[in-house]
């Protein structure tokens, strides 16, 4: 307890330049300490990689120079030369001024930078530099020096609005390089078509026109004089006097006498369906109908059943009235 007490204010004094104009994060002060334990320890058993890793998370929860200088080495030690060489870039530009950690950032660069490939990465306006599909630095920049080592490279820009561009090269050992990168422009979010709505005829009432309930009107009527017409032909054709001298002693079974029935039945499917046109049309006339709706009550449907007994046949005499 009391070690992590002295690497936690250790981090402390060495990050409080750094976050002097912004409020620094007691939990991630607390991560950084933990991870910066941790990484000592690895650094001591031989572990360079898992150290340098727990090093670059505990700088990227609380930068410090010591830290980043604990990054650098053990990137070196662990022959990942190329990242140790950017973060000795990292260090020039963010901790030039401190003797201890310029030193050691020239003393690796001079080593190591003759077998690599350097790019200064410029953005208009600052931007997240990715190597390789690898993000090289969390903080946007608008200047970045970075290195690889020789080969095939895609150097990948990305600012906000998934906006982002791409670059790749080949380099060689030594080889310096300069690449600029400008945002492409904002895609505009595409306008939305307005929507009007259809004008609509009638009161707004939400109730059917009085040309429907006319209508229902007609269609009943037509109902009532076919229902009329049938019950008149069931009397008449054959009529009982016919049916009775033709059906002498046949019984029921007698042509004339299922002629009458089948008749008999006609008007009286006729007549309830006429019954139940006469309430559906005095339900839509008191319930359903906006007889206030001037407009459509101008139009009118006038429907006629027509019939001629001689032969039998039926139909409809529509007329329309605007």
């Amino acid at each position: 307890m009391i070690r992590w007490f002295s690497v936690l204010g250790c981090l402390w004094m060495v990050s409080g330049p750094v976050r002097a104009q912004s409020d620094v994060d007691p939990e991630k002060l607390r991560l950084a300490a933990e991870e910066y334990d941790a990484g000592r320890r690895a650094y001591k058993l031989g572990d360079f990689a898992k150290a340098a890793t727990l090093f670059e998370n505990a700088y990227r929860d609380a930068p410090s120079a010591q830290t980043l200088r604990m990054a650098i080495r053990s990137r070196d030690e662990a022959r990942h030369h190329a990242r140790a060489a950017t973060l000795c870039a990292l260090a020039l530009s963010t901790y030039g001024q401190d003797a201890e950690t310029a030193a050691l950032a020239r003393r690796v660069l001079e080593q190591r930078a003759p077998q690599l490939v350097q790019m200064t990465v410029q953005c208009k306006p600052a931007c997240a530099v990715l190597l390789d599909g690898l993000v090289v630095q969390d903080e946007e920049a608008q200047r970045l020096v970075l290195y690889a080592g020789e080969g095939m490279h895609t150097v990948t820009a990305g600012w906000s609005g998934r906006r982002s561009l791409s670059k790749q090269f080949e380099g060689k050992a030594g080889e310096s390089m300069n690449l600029f990168f400008e945002a492409p422009a904002t895609e505009q979010p595409a306008s939305k078509p307005q929507v009007v709505e259809p004008e609509r005829g009638g009161s707004g009432s939400g109730k059917a026109s009085p040309t429907l309930f006319w209508l229902g009107t007609g269609v009943t009527a037509v109902f009532g004089g076919l229902t009329v017409w049938s019950g008149i032909d069931t009397l008449n054709n054959p009529g009982p006097d016919a049916v009775r001298e033709a059906c002498v002693g046949k019984g029921t079974s007698c042509p004339a006498y299922q002629q009458g029935l089948d008749n008999q039945s006609r008007t009286n499917y006729l007549l309830l369906g006429t019954g139940i046109g006469v309430v559906s049309v005095a339900v839509i006339g008191l319930f359903f109908t906006d007889w206030n709706n001037e407009e459509a009550s101008n139009t009118a449907v006038s429907v006629t059943p027509t019939a001629d007994p001689s032969d039998k046949s039926l139909g409809l005499s529509t007329t329309y009235r605007f």
